[in-house]
């Protein structure tokens, strides 16, 4: 058995490092495609991974192989779903906002007033408090004219838009498995009305296991439309691939927000960018993107955006957890019965 992780490398690399003779227990960070499948020693029978997520690997060619796909289910669900929290928080309530302008200027009263009497440059996605020729290490409420500095701030106001609080707020949540159910438990808690989306609604039972009140919409149009911030935790499919698109973003009620915690590809980029520069869209907190492991530049320049690393799930007791799985997969299918315990192909 070999463990081994991509990293970025050049694909002739990879595919000279798959020489495992049994099975492999995988970090792969590109596709899994037929080039590298091709690869793939004929003694291999079981390639188990620590993600969920299983859309790079092609797993019909590997069944068509006799080698057996799993990934690790389920066990992602707390820490994402505290992913999720934070994020929330931030999006609502402007700290990435309030921490950058803190840092740059060492100073608890300065930012708040700057954001009070500042408006926010929908274009550019941050607020206009500062000129052409300065940057934020360069700014002084005493030299920059064209702000007039307020006597005293409370910080309910960043540049025209209110810090809020998410209770009392709907978030919808498209997807609604382990982790989707696990997000809504979090987001009750602090007084958010959960609507959620799914092939089929929960079951009586299933609704008194869940233990907060959700709301089930059957079609994708009404969940938007009851979404004042809608989190993505579905699989990346042929449905749901731009699920998030110039149309369905009109569904969206007016200063929404978006958190993604699935796969880069639920959202049109350009759509999305285009509902933050019209201001339809008030915020987005990413933790995956369409072109990953690559973050494309604008986002990265917007403070609308909230960016991460893909880094949901990254969590020492998480990482343990799936680690285990992955060799229980392997134990069992060489010691057990012959079955791997979370096969997805």
């Amino acid at each position: 058995m070999t463990a081994f992780s991509s990293n970025g490398k050049p694909k002739v690399l990879i595919i000279g490092e798959v020489d495992t003779n049994f099975a492999s227990f995988k970090q792969f960070a590109e596709h899994f495609d037929y080039e590298v499948l091709e690869a793939v020693p004929a003694s291999v029978k079981i390639i188990t991974s620590c993600a969920a997520g299983f859309d790079s690997y092609d797993a019909k060619g590997l069944a068509d192989r006799g080698i057996v796909l799993c990934n690790t289910p389920g066990l992602a669900a707390e820490p994402v779903a505290d992913h999720v929290l934070y994020l929330t928080l931030s999006l609502f309530r402007y700290y990435h906002v309030f921490e950058r302008l803190t840092r740059a200027y060492q100073h608890t009263i300065d930012p708040r007033r700057m954001l009070t009497t500042s408006s926010w440059d929908l274009e550019a996605g941050k607020p206009k408090i500062f000129d052409d020729k300065r940057n934020e290490a360069d700014y002084s409420l005493e030299t920059n004219s064209s702000i007039t500095p307020a006597k005293f701030a409370f910080g309910e106001l960043v540049a025209g838009r209110f810090v809020k609080t998410p209770k009392g707020h709907s978030v919808g949540i498209l997807g609604f498995g382990a982790i989707g159910k696990e997000i809504g438990r979090k987001l009750n808690a602090i007084g958010m009305n959960v609507h959620y989306s799914k092939r089929t609604a929960l079951t009586g039972e299933e609704e008194k296991e869940l233990g907060y009140p959700a709301t089930f919409h059957k079609e994708i149009k009404d969940l938007f439309e009851n979404s004042q911030l809608l989190v993505l935790a579905c699989p990346l499919n042929a449905g749901t691939h731009y699920v998030v698109n110039e149309e369905s973003l009109k569904f969206l009620p007016k200063e929404a927000r978006i958190i993604n915690i699935g796969r880069g590809a639920l959202i049109d980029t350009q759509a999305m960018l285009a509902a933050l520069k019209s201001g339809h869209l008030h915020g987005v907190g990413l933790d995956v993107f369409e072109k990953e492991p690559i973050v494309e530049e604008e986002l990265c320049k917007r403070w609308d955006v909230i960016i991460e690393p893909h880094i949901g799930s990254s969590t020492l007791e998480n990482v343990e957890l799936s680690e285990k799985n992955c060799a229980d997969n392997i134990y069992n299918m060489i010691l057990g019965d012959g079955k791997s315990l979370t096969r997805v192909n």
